[in-house]
This record gives structure tokens, sequence and C-alpha cells, in this order.
């Protein structure tokens, strides 16, 4: 099952971009953390302006890292 607050980002993010179908969090390195990559079915990463809220972004990074071993992705499948 989905966390709540994953599903609530890729909720945010699907309102502004209906056509991204998943994300991927992933661990960078251990001093800078991880990172999201929303996209669509063919691969395409959408450009994020102010209408994304970042903080529901980094609740659902948060929740990913306790959830799966990163890479971890999720789709609007699990929705």
């Amino acid at each position: 099952m989905i966390p709540a607050s994953i599903a609530i980002a890729l909720r945010h993010v699907r309102e502004h971009h209906p056509d991204v179908v998943g994300v991927t969090f992933a661990q960078e390195d251990p001093q800078h953390g991880g990172f999201w990559q929303y996209q669509t079915l063919d691969g395409r990463v959408p450009a994020f302006g102010p209408e994304i809220d970042v903080s529901l972004l980094e609740d659902a990074l948060d929740a990913a890292w306790e959830d799966r071993t990163f890479p971890a992705t999720y789709t609007v499948n699990e929705l």
C-alpha cells in the first residue's frame, strides 16, 4: 500500500501535470539525501514551477525512505 504522504504528493502533482503516471525516489549520497523524479508514461519529466508545493514532495520523500529501499518507484495504479 502506498504511504499517505506519497499519495498526497502524487495527486498534487497530477492536479497540475495530469500526464504524470509515477514518481521515483532515489538517494544521491549520504550527505545530500534523496531526490524525486515525477514522470509521464513516455518518460518525460515535467518542469515544476510555483504551482507545486515542494513541502508535499519533501514529505513524500521522507515517507519513501521509511517505506522502501531506494530507488523506490510508485505509480498512479497504487493510488
